[in-house]
């Protein structure tokens, strides 16, 4: 008999199919409850996996509004095809339900964070744990939007602090750690701020001027003020 695989139905349910095979495998994990304390070196140490973890999830709440057991998704993934009863044996190690053939990745992970689900509380990306060479490489590629609305954060803090070099501004962003920004300013918008922080720098240095919008118009022929 072909081994049993789990998966979700467009309702809801859990059904059961006996010919899924899979390379990547998602389940659950209750850290307070069932979880083993050295899940970590049982997957990585002893079973030698490619796996990642999210961040625990400890401000999930049920349709009613009651807090949902603090949890852990959890993604294994393989060069080739596995067996739901080949990844049993695993989640039984782990004392965690009943594994899920994880038919995408992305969503998956991105999931793990609540990333796409604004009504669901939002974890931090940085606290998604990789293990045995997962790479999340590729699962959080920002929109132009995106792009624009950081680097109008960007703007407004040289603004703000009063940054007119773009070195001062590299320092900055460095210390204080922030992967999407040190991401704008050394790959993708590093020329325009360049080039922005030297105009600041060079108007720093002129005379005191009427603010933008308030300046005097001229009259070009007769050279009188209008």
């Amino acid at each position: 008999m072909c081994p049993l695989s789990i998966v979700q139905d467009l309702g809801g349910k859990v059904v059961i199919s006996r010919n899924s095979r899979g390379r990547n495998w998602t389940f659950v994990g209750y850290p307070e409850d069932s979880l083993p304390e050295d899940y970590a070196s049982i997957l990585s140490d002893e079973l030698h996996l490619c796996w990642c973890e999210s961040p625990v999830h400890d401000a999930d709440l049920n349709g009613d509004g009651s807090e949902k057991k603090k949890h852990i998704h959890f993604i294994v993934s393989f060069e080739g095809n596995k067996s739901f009863e080949q990844i049993q044996e695993i989640t039984d190690r782990l004392n965690c339900p009943i594994p899920q053939l994880c038919r995408n990745v992305c969503s998956m992970v991105r999931y793990m964070i609540h990333l796409d689900n604004p009504d669901k509380h939002q974890y931090k990306k940085e606290e998604i744990l990789v293990h045995g060479g997962f790479s999340l490489e590729g699962y959080f590629t920002r929109s132009q939007t995106e792009n624009r609305d950081i680097l109008k954060e960007i703007l407004k803090y040289c603004v703000d602090n009063g940054i007119t070099e773009f070195c001062d501004l590299v320092e900055a962003v460095f210390q204080m750690d922030n992967n999407d920004w040190i991401d704008i300013i050394t790959c993708r918008n590093t020329m325009f701020l360049s080039a922005y922080l030297k105009s600041r720098y060079y108007r720093s240095q002129q005379p005191e001027r009427p603010a933008l919008g308030q300046g005097i118009l001229i009259d070009r022929l007769s050279g009188e003020e209008l």
